[in-house]
């Protein structure tokens, strides 16, 4: 015998009156709007990005969760006008645009401080003192997310960042720069300059321009916020080329 619900079936097992509860979750038939478990454990609530754009599922998929306690994040290509007016149409908020930097590195250029490393401790303040130093994202630009959670957030994800094996660090004492090497081309993740007016942006991306021509490595992408003009200038002297805009939106429910 099978009862069946939206979230649990429950199966009797044959030669015993126990019953075996399987949870089932909506999330695990979603294939548009993807649980991040990282970011729920974080904001206290369901957590979810937008992954597709096939509407009719986006659409779907919403109206499972959209009563829910929940955040949704979605970033789309800012040519893309009719999903954004889809997605307001849902209720989204549009919250910035980011730009898409390019670089395509040549030669070896020297480094004269920073080195490469695929993880390095870091300390817990260090990582709050980069946190809060973050203040032109997509997060800061919602007035609907606290300053606290979004500090913690950036300070666990920061420390994850350093302990992960799959993410590169270019190092000059506290100040970094995290990427990621997938096939012949590098993501840069963030960009963190605490010691200021020294040169340290310039030379950690130098860095990375010679690891990439070092192990033959084609391109080096980076998003940043629009608004975020100290990041801009940086990529911008040091030889990357803007490829494109993205606009970023959030759904939040009130509670």
């Amino acid at each position: 015998m099978f009862i069946c619900t939206t979230k649990v079936i429950q199966s009797l097992l044959q030669g015993n009156d126990k019953f075996l509860t399987l949870h089932i979750q909506i999330e695990d038939f979603m294939d548009e709007i993807i649980l991040q478990e990282f970011d729920t454990n974080i904001f206290k609530k369901k957590f979810y990005r937008l992954k597709g754009h096939n509407k009719d599922l986006i659409r779907s998929e919403f109206l499972k969760i959209y009563k829910d306690n929940i955040i949704i994040d979605a970033k789309i290509n800012a040519s893309n006008i009719d999903l954004a007016n889809f997605l307001k149409e849902l209720g989204f908020f549009k919250i910035c645009t980011q730009v898409e930097l390019e670089y395509r590195p040549m030669e070896v250029l020297g480094s004269k401080y920073a080195k490469i490393t695929q993880t390095k401790k870091i300390d817990k303040g260090v990582a709050l003192e980069v946190a809060k130093n973050v203040s032109v994202d997509r997060f800061s630009q919602d007035a609907r997310i606290s300053r606290n959670k979004r500090e913690r957030f950036y300070q666990e994800w920061i420390i994850n960042s350093f302990a992960n094996k799959d993410i590169m660090l270019s190092v000059i004492g506290n100040n970094f720069c995290s990427f990621k090497v997938r096939g012949d081309s590098i993501k840069i993740d963030l960009l963190s300059v605490l010691d200021k007016r020294r040169g340290y942006a310039k030379d950690l991306l130098i860095s990375i321009n010679d690891y990439a021509v070092d192990h033959n490595i084609k391109k080096i992408n980076v998003v940043t916020e629009c608004e975020n003009y100290p990041a801009f200038k940086a990529y911008t002297s040091n030889g990357f080329s803007v490829v494109g805009f993205l606009n970023c939106f959030h759904y939040k429910t009130k509670t």
